[in-house]
């Protein structure tokens, strides 16, 4: 295996050993963590625990594949041209994408605490989707749009979680 996919796959399973961890630790507390706002017939922990619990399970199998893949997968089973690209494009498109999604992240936290789950959420979901290089995006946005007026109405009368509204709207 080569130095470069070597050291990938070390970093691979770095993270996702300590998403497992997180995500095991978040299943553990989620009822301390959860305060009731609403009287329901579920537990208002309910969603957040099933979520920690099928992420833990994701990460899981991802430590699995790439434990797979660093001793049991072949050195030189890539072809050239892959490993040419991906030299070339891998440290800086990588970086500027990483750095582009925190940052889009970090504007969400902003935008739900001032405009809400609402309107902050189509927006940052169809930056992302410009991040990854959507082409149709006016068919995506109305997507997007419809996707969380859909779990805004689900999350409120389904599972009663009350999504933030934003400090604006008060």
């Amino acid at each position: 295996m080569t130095r470069l996919s070597s050291r990938s796959l070390w970093l691979e399973l770095g993270i996702s050993l300590a998403l497992t961890g997180l995500f095991l630790y978040a299943y553990l507390n989620m009822e301390s963590w959860v305060i009731e706002t609403m009287p329901s017939t579920i537990s208002p922990a309910f969603f957040p625990t099933l979520t920690a619990q099928l992420l833990f399970w994701f990460s899981l199998i991802l430590v699995g594949v790439t434990l797979w893949v660093m001793f049991y997968k072949k050195p030189g089973t890539a072809d050239n041209k892959r490993k040419a690209s991906a030299q070339t494009t891998e440290s800086t498109g990588r970086v500027f994408a990483l750095i582009g999604y925190i940052a889009i992240m970090f504007l969400y936290l902003i935008g739900m605490h001032y405009v809400g789950f609402v309107i902050s959420t189509p927006l940052i979901m169809l930056a992302v989707a410009l991040l990854l290089g959507i082409r149709r995006w006016i068919i995506g946005f109305v997507c997007y749009v419809a996707f969380t007026l859909a779990l805004d109405y689900a999350a409120f009368h389904f599972m009663q979680i009350i999504l933030p509204s934003g400090v604006l709207f008060h």
